[in-house]
């Protein structure tokens, strides 16, 4: 089977292309702006203009779309990415899926779909506050509105090994990690220190979107979540636990427009499918903080 994964070179993406690379026989193809360290058939190209998808020649089976405008404050800098990448660059798989006679779309949303909520529910009522937000929802629109089988997970607050270091403001948990790692003793943060997440391990995220091919999960939307809510400020102090290191201090700095003050996902539906998150805050955040601090720049 030939599966595409679109945004291969982010984060999320190379996870994804291991895992399909090294657990299974299907054929990964993959596409991304940016070339791809993977042995695979890779092209580099914008989904935000459809004739450059006429380049793909091989037959898709399955279309893992994750490619997107995914960083929250560049969203409010420079919307018009959010536009050309997650709404109109999704249209475009959906178009070129069509023409391929492609099986399935798996479709990576955001629980920024929802808005502020203390617990999502995929039935929920979406109401997004950001740029970002609205596009991913856009983008869940024209998935279902494609007439191909799909799958949405609406992912939230997801780290890891493997995470781009050279923005260190990408994510919340890398923003206060790198911090630290860098010997931070300020830690400066945007909002209030009891704004919360639900914040999942990589490994974790992987194992769900693997279930993004069974034909049980066609036309369903999921959240990828722990349902577990964690404080900024108990983020950061497990950060700094993890770190061993003492005396440091926390100062707001003020908030973004559009930064969600709370949302965990109730994740029931996908526990249904005998998936749960088997790496806990402490143990996933030590992982990462030793991740980062051996390979983060200034």
């Amino acid at each position: 089977m030939n599966i595409l994964i679109t945004g291969a070179s982010g984060f999320i993406g190379q996870n994804l292309v291991n895992f399909f690379i090294k657990e299974t026989t299907h054929n990964v193809i993959t596409l991304d702006l940016k070339p791809t360290t993977h042995n695979t058939s890779h092209y580099c190209l914008d989904i935000s203009n459809f004739n450059d998808l006429s380049n793909i020649k091989e037959d898709i089976d399955i279309i893992y779309h994750l490619a997107a405008q995914s960083y929250g404050k560049g969203a409010f800098l420079e919307p018009e990415k959010d536009i050309d990448w997650n709404i109109k660059g999704t249209l475009n798989i959906c178009k070129f899926a069509q023409l391929k006679n492609t099986k399935k779309i798996i479709y990576i949303s955001s629980m920024a779909v929802y808005g502020n909520k203390e617990v999502s529910k995929e039935k929920d009522y979406p109401e997004p506050l950001s740029n970002y937000g609205i596009s991913k929802l856009a983008g869940e629109f024209h998935v279902k509105k494609s007439n191909i089988n799909y799958t949405i997970f609406r992912l939230y607050n997801t780290y890891g090994k493997g995470q781009d270091l050279s923005n260190h403001s990408k994510g919340v948990v890398l923003a206060f990690t790198s911090q630290i790692a860098l010997g931070e003793t300020n830690i400066k943060v945007t909002g209030d220190l009891n704004r919360f997440r639900d914040i999942i391990y990589i490994d974790d995220v992987i194992e769900a979107l693997k279930l993004g091919i069974v034909e049980k999960t066609n036309n369903k939307t999921y959240n990828l979540s722990t349902n577990k809510k964690t404080t900024i400020k108990e983020l950061i102090n497990t950060i700094i636990e993890s770190s061993g290191r003492k005396g440091i201090k926390i100062t707001n700095i003020g908030s973004l427009p559009g930064d969600q003050f709370g949302n965990t996902g109730d994740n029931t539906k996908l526990l249904s499918l005998g998936w749960k998150p088997n790496t806990n805050l402490k143990t996933g955040i030590k992982i990462f903080y030793n991740y980062v601090k051996n390979n983060i720049n200034g």
